[in-house]
């Protein structure tokens, strides 16, 4: 199963500010409050996906 995270990316200094927020609204907020803290910067929020099984812990198909 896949888990969707959002992230503040500064495109002007070209790192990540923030990361692993769990939804739109928040990250709506940190956005916002990073925007303050930042000014004169270009901050973007990205999404990205995280897997929630890690590889080996799923399903044996040859059991079944």
């Amino acid at each position: 199963m896949k888990l969707v995270h959002y992230r503040i990316y500064d495109e002007t200094d070209r790192h990540i500010l923030a990361s692993g927020i769990p939804n739109p609204e928040q990250a709506a907020e940190v956005l916002h409050f990073l925007q303050l803290e930042y000014p004169g910067n270009t901050l973007t929020i990205e999404t990205y996906e995280t897997q929630t099984v890690r590889p080996g812990f799923g399903r044996d198909p040859d059991l079944h």
